[in-house]
């Protein structure tokens, strides 16, 4: 086996504490119980058509953390690291062992949290992310899938396609109403016949 040295040896020494295994088993916890916390509608660009039309942004709730997904990217990835680096949950392992249970090699508490640039070394965080991404890959991958079929479901019932339908009348109403209003010498009633049947027209040819 390779012996360490320095930062290497200290990083080493603080996964194999008790309070890593603490923080990778609530990071555990949040695959297992994230879950599409709501959705609300909005214009967005399909990347590969180039065309507009009225889509789902879905709120997922990961933690403690609300992690937005638009539906005109293909594929829901945990943002593990976000998570990790806003939560700083992890900071409680060099906290609570960092030269006390596990002796500092000569290594600064500073330079274990926020790395160091020039004559560079790795920071803490770093190293912690990517034993995180090995020890719960698969289970990550899991409940990924099950969020994206959480998300098809309700894509596919019919208050789904209420809300969209619902939407999409509104935003035809607003665009239509914003051009109309510019013709201000027409009487009242007959710009607002004039704009509901565009609407309507609008609607339909979506």
């Amino acid at each position: 086996m390779e012996k360490l040295s320095g930062y290497r040896a200290v990083y080493a020494d603080l996964l194999r504490t008790e309070t890593a295994q603490e923080v990778l088993d609530g990071v555990k916890h949040w695959y297992e119980e994230a879950f599409v916390e709501k959705y609300e509608f909005g214009v967005l660009e399909d990347p590969d058509s180039g065309q507009a039309d009225m889509s789902p942004i879905w709120h997922i709730l990961f933690g403690p953390i609300k992690q937005i997904f638009p539906s005109t990217k293909r594929d829901f990835v945990f943002n593990t690291n976000k998570t990790l680096r806003e939560t700083s949950i992890w900071i409680r392992i060099l906290e609570n062992h960092f030269g006390k249970d596990v002796g500092t090699r000569n290594c600064k508490f500073e330079i274990c949290k926020h790395g160091r640039y020039n004559n560079y070394q790795r920071s803490f965080f770093d190293v912690f992310t990517e034993h995180v991404s090995r020890e719960l890959s698969e289970i990550c991958e899991k409940n990924e899938a099950r969020i994206i079929g959480d998300i098809t479901k309700i894509s596919e019932s019919e208050e789904f396609a209420k809300r969209r339908d619902e939407k999409r009348c509104e935003s035809a109403y607003s665009d239509i109403k914003e051009v109309m209003l510019k013709w201000r010498s027409v009487p009242d009633q007959v710009l607002s016949d004039a704009i509901h049947e565009a609407a309507v027209e609008g609607v339909m040819d979506w």
